[in-house]
């Protein structure tokens, strides 16, 4: 990598519905730079949202200092206008490319999934799903399979999903660890609503975010 780039597991978007509008949407990108020269660094990020391989949107952050031996984080906000919305009958996903600058020439990039959905819940109709009442129909599930344990590939955890979806749930209990990431990618993918759980009660970075 170049001393400066974007960190493990630096990304974070963020869809939000613009109120008063039908579907229009702000994309936050948020990009945690580390660098590990020396000598400070500066650079931007350039994020892209990809529907397929067609562009919906780009926006570049203004340029941001990482200090010698630290980090910074670069954001760009982008409008997306009436997207296809994500939903558990139709797990509608865009690609979104985050590239990093340095002098205008691209040094690192790294890539995420999102997805357009409002949720919301009240004491008279419950779960809301897009404005929608949508009842959960869900399992919780322990993170181990019967004969393999919990070391297992990728290919495994999505099997597990896609069953769970062709039985009729529409929702996923972690219990009671921090999930694997191909966890929560597979239930964005088939369409299951998570209830991300977590049991550890500590201050690290990992459990925090």
């Amino acid at each position: 990598k170049s001393p400066l780039h974007i960190a493990n597991n630096g990304l974070w978007i963020k869809p939000q519905h613009i109120p008063g509008t039908d579907n229009d949407w702000t994309v936050t990108a948020e990009a945690n730079l580390e660098n590990t020269a020396y000598t400070d660094a500066t650079g931007s990020i350039r994020a892209t949202i990809y529907d397929g391989e067609t562009e919906v949107a780009q926006a570049e952050s203004d340029r941001v200092t990482c200090p010698a031996d630290g980090s910074a984080t670069a954001k760009a906000t982008m409008i997306v206008q009436n997207p296809e919305r994500w939903d558990v009958d139709n797990p509608k996903l865009y690609r979104v490319k985050v590239e990093l600058l340095e002098n205008g020439k691209e040094i690192d990039t790294d890539e995420t999934r999102i997805g357009f959905r409002t949720i919301a819940a009240d004491a008279e109709h419950g779960f809301l799903l897009n404005g929608r009442v949508l009842k959960l129909k869900g399992t919780c599930n322990h993170q181990d399979h019967a004969g393999v344990g919990v070391a297992v590939p990728d290919s495994l955890q999505y099997y597990r999903i896609r069953r769970l979806k062709e039985m009729g749930t529409n929702a996923y209990r972690c219990s009671h660890n921090l999930p694997t990431k191909a966890v929560l990618d597979a239930c964005d993918e088939y369409g299951l609503v998570v209830m991300d759980e977590n049991r550890r009660f500590e201050s690290s970075p990992e459990v925090l975010g």
